[in-house]
């Protein structure tokens, strides 16, 4: 998959630098909408150190927004209450905190790691989204598209 020199190459090339974040107290409703601004797909969760103890995912929203249709399937059944259905979305994603529903972080990633050994961490790990940290802080995010874009050549430095 990777040449020889590609398994050389640093995830410190490849990553996202100036990675959007958000803090376990901000809302899902806020996040959403940061992640649809920013055209991403996911948001690291630190604390006011910038040390990363989470991730939200668009995966995690589609779950949140899944179950909560659910409960309102069978809580409102008749199209006069569609009204009171989508005030109840929009009230949970305005007061529900990130920290209730983000993957709490199990694995992250060096800078100086080689590319080839962040890919095989994405798919031992089944993610698509890696926090690079140094010292215990947030330094970027590699996403399984800097990967593809490491083995076409391309880096988010050009």
């Amino acid at each position: 998959m990777f040449s020889e020199s590609q398994a050389e190459m640093l995830v410190q090339e490849f990553m996202s630098r100036d990675v959007l974040r958000v803090g376990p107290l901000t809302s899902v409703g806020e996040a959403m909408n940061l992640m649809f601004e920013g055209r991403v797909s996911a948001l690291p969760v630190v604390d006011e150190n910038d040390h990363c103890f989470g991730i939200i995912t668009a995966t995690d929203l589609v779950v949140l927004l899944r179950s909560t249709a659910r409960e309102l399937k069978s809580d409102y059944l008749h199209d006069d209450d569609c009204r009171r259905a989508i005030d109840l979305v929009q009230y949970r994603l305005d007061r529900a905190p990130v920290r209730d529903i983000m993957s709490e972080l199990m694995v992250t990633v060096g800078p100086d790691v080689s590319i080839t050994r962040a890919a095989k961490t994405m798919a031992d790990e089944n993610v698509h989204h890696l926090p690079v940290v140094a010292d215990r802080r947030l330094v970027g995010l590699l996403s399984s598209v800097d990967i593809v874009a490491a083995i076409g050549g391309l880096s988010n430095q050009d």
